[in-house]
């Protein structure tokens, strides 16, 4: 489907489902634009409702039901704003809804280390049609229930971040994560004190 097709698609879509006192396209009160990396709400203010995370979030619910199968919707934690480059008042922001092509898919690698010597093109593949730029992220948080494979994910995000990268490793416990420390003894010790340092400043901040 063009861009412009999605946006008819779109902007029908949240009409029928937004419920907005009356407030629609139709009344030219919001529009939808359709960019390479996911879609656009711009509401024209003054508006009649609030463009809140609860607005936010009926938005991603309702697109990413209507888009499925053929995008996918990376869902936010809160509204994403966008400042939009035009002189009109009514319309300089937007809300911005990351997406991809397609639906994840798990990634089957059978040799971990041939497979992270590959030709990455800034990118850490993370599932079929999703990767993390290295080049543009700074942070990465881990997180997930015990048993829920955070290990094993660091395991694979270490071994494809060992061949762009030199690891600087500061682990607590000594686990798996250790083997990529290739370093001298004196630099183990040394980490071994900031790494004792870091938990008791954790521990300090959680009591």
């Amino acid at each position: 489907m063009e861009n412009i097709a999605i946006e008819k698609y779109l902007n029908q879509s949240l009409n029928m489902a937004l419920s907005m006192n009356g407030e629609s396209t139709y009344t030219s009160s919001f529009f939808v634009e359709v960019q390479e990396d996911g879609f656009l709400f711009v509401p024209r203010t003054p508006a009649g409702y609030l463009i809140d995370d609860e607005l936010y979030q009926k938005i991603f619910i309702i697109a990413n039901a209507s888009l499925y199968p053929r995008y996918t919707l990376l869902k936010q934690n809160s509204a994403y704003f966008m400042p939009l480059d035009t002189e009109d008042i009514h319309t300089q922001r937007a809300l911005f809804f990351p997406c991809f092509k397609g639906i994840s898919e798990r990634l089957i690698v059978s040799n971990l280390a041939e497979y992270a010597n590959r030709d990455k093109d800034h990118q850490i593949p993370i599932m079929k049609n999703l990767g993390i730029d290295y080049k543009k992220v700074t942070s990465i948080v881990i997180a997930g229930n015990s048993g829920s494979g955070k290990s094993y994910f660091l395991t694979y995000l270490l071994e494809m971040l060992n061949t762009i990268s030199k690891l600087i490793i500061i682990d607590p416990k000594f686990d798996s994560p250790s083997r990529w420390a290739k370093i001298m003894i004196y630099w183990s010790f040394i980490l071994k004190r900031i790494a004792q340092k870091v938990t008791l400043l954790v521990k300090s901040m959680t009591q």
